[in-house]
């Protein structure tokens, strides 16, 4: 489980943090480029954290309110900041055509694949979800399937070496 200031509330908090940095320093990013920016974020953050989705997901299950409280406070925000977005760029025909809320939780699934399975991997395939390798191969195939084109080795690399604090 999360650490003493390492809950769910710091993951999300990190993920906006970033996010907003994307409003300051990413002017000229298009808006393909920025939301996939924003899903490689939340892809980085849930290969850091791996307990952070397994709370999400073990939080679903039941009437826990610290689930309701995460979810008004912190999730909503964020969904509310993507789906215009999507529903952008899918009236320039750039993403699937399908709620914009299936295709966030969509790409939440993604994100979230390497934690969730990570530790079924290691038995059947002795693949570590979190080896450099594996996350930036399984990543650069995420963006080739739904943005039609792999992210750049920089932002590779922003996701494989860079230690999350």
């Amino acid at each position: 489980m999360f650490s003493l200031g390492c809950g769910p509330e710091y993951a999300f908090e990190q993920i906006r943090e970033e996010w907003d940095k994307l409003d300051e320093t990413q002017v000229g990013m298009s808006s393909a480029d920025r939301l996939r920016a924003e899903y490689r974020t939340l892809f980085k953050y849930t290969v850091a954290f791996p307990e952070f989705h397994r709370f999400m997901r073990q939080g679903c299950t039941t009437n826990n309110p610290r689930l309701k409280w995460v979810a008004k406070t912190v999730v909503m925000p964020l969904i509310d900041r993507l789906l215009p977005q999507i529903a952008a760029l899918q009236k320039k025909r750039l993403l699937p055509q399908m709620e914009p809320i299936l295709f966030h939780y969509m790409m939440v699934s993604l994100t979230a694949m390497l934690s969730e399975f990570g530790p079924e991997m290691r038995v059947t395939s002795k693949l570590a979800a979190d080896h450099p390798r594996v996350v930036a191969s399984y990543w650069r195939a995420v963006e080739k399937l739904v943005f039609g084109e792999a992210p750049s080795d920089a932002d590779i690399d922003a996701l494989t070496t860079k230690r999350i604090a």
